[in-house]
């Protein structure tokens, strides 16, 4: 939602649309959205980890995202599961976003790509990294 929200929508409305857009708010079945979606965007300018996009790569969502400090270079590699482009480069998310929208070939190779990458922050891979790490501390190895 946000302090902008209302504003958003008579936005959307004077410029007739409403058919195109839709401000979903705050939801709480958020995979019916990811199932209807090919595309995730990540315009974010500062992150500590982006869950969301591990989430939105989970169900093979192609994302574009920032390359803001510590968070989606983490995740995405770029031009292989997902793209990066420069915090604050409208040319270049309207460029590469366009791109993507338009080459179906490459959101197939982001999406089988993604959810690839994504299988290394599954509970159990991380439950395995956990055990090993504190066998290593236990052991001294």
């Amino acid at each position: 939602d946000g302090d902008n929200f209302e504003s958003y929508k008579q936005l959307i409305s004077n410029l007739g649309m409403q058919d195109q857009i839709l401000l979903a708010g705050n939801i709480k079945n958020i995979s019916e959205y990811y199932n209807k979606a090919k595309i995730f965007a990540f315009t974010s300018k500062h992150e500590g980890f982006p869950n969301v996009i591990i989430e939105a790569m989970s169900y093979g969502l192609a994302c574009i995202s920032t390359n803001c400090p510590y968070g989606p270079s983490e995740i995405i590699q770029h031009n292989v599961n997902g793209m990066l482009i420069p915090v604050g480069d409208q040319q270049a998310l309207e460029e590469n976003l366009s791109r993507l929208m338009n080459d179906t070939k490459l959101q197939a190779k982001f999406s089988e790509n993604a959810k690839e990458s994504v299988e290394a922050y599954s509970p159990t891979e991380i439950a395995s990294q956990w055990r090993k790490l504190i066998h290593k501390l236990i052991t001294n190895n």
